[in-house]
């Protein structure tokens, strides 16, 4: 072998080496480029399971709701016919009974919006509808008083469910957003 030939190999084997080290460190660096983009979906996936995670509990939750008032509501159909038909269905209220219970109501009604705002977060629609309040008709009788008192419980146990809805909906949200927080 003549010193040429072994400087043409010796060429060949430099540039065959850079072309390696440069092909692989090209490897190194684009897969170092890549895991951040790894990294970024296996967050987004994490969140959007937890996303659908809160969206299942808050459905359920939503479907309680739903099942108490539908039992509320049946309690009170179930009292409005018996009061309908009792002996003193017809017979009148007091007028003093009557105007203590219209003063309740209006209190009721004037303090409503003082009873605190809602925070503001995406609520189901069960926990962000209004209360309602029955109120006594002008001229009322005993059956309107047992009727409002029905009502009213009715009214109640749906309002009480929906808070819980609210109150339950917040707590979830905030703790998905601690476990996202940890997962990253």
């Amino acid at each position: 072998m003549t010193s040429r030939s072994i400087m043409g190999w010796t060429a060949a084997c430099v540039v065959l080496s850079a072309g390696l080290g440069l092909y692989w460190k090209g490897r190194a660096e684009g897969a170092a480029g890549e895991r951040s983009k790894v990294v970024a979906a296996r967050a987004q996936a994490a969140v959007a399971g937890l996303e659908a995670a809160g969206e299942r509990l808050s459905a359920q939750r939503v479907d309680v709701v739903v099942r108490q008032r539908e039992a509320a509501d049946e309690t009170v159909t179930q009292l409005t016919q018996d009061a309908m038909t009792s002996e003193d269905a017809h017979a009148p209220l007091p007028a003093d009974r009557a105007a203590r219970l219209r003063a309740h109501d209006d209190e009721l009604c004037r303090i409503a919006p003082a009873l605190g705002a809602a925070p503001q977060l995406q609520m189901p629609l069960e926990a962000a509808r209004p209360c309602a309040i029955h109120r006594l008709p002008d001229h009322p009788t005993q059956a309107d008083l047992e009727l409002g008192y029905a009502a009213r419980g009715s009214q109640i146990v749906a309002c009480d469910a929906a808070r819980r809805l609210a109150v339950e909906t917040h707590a979830a949200e905030h703790t998905l957003e601690a476990e996202a927080q940890a997962s990253r």
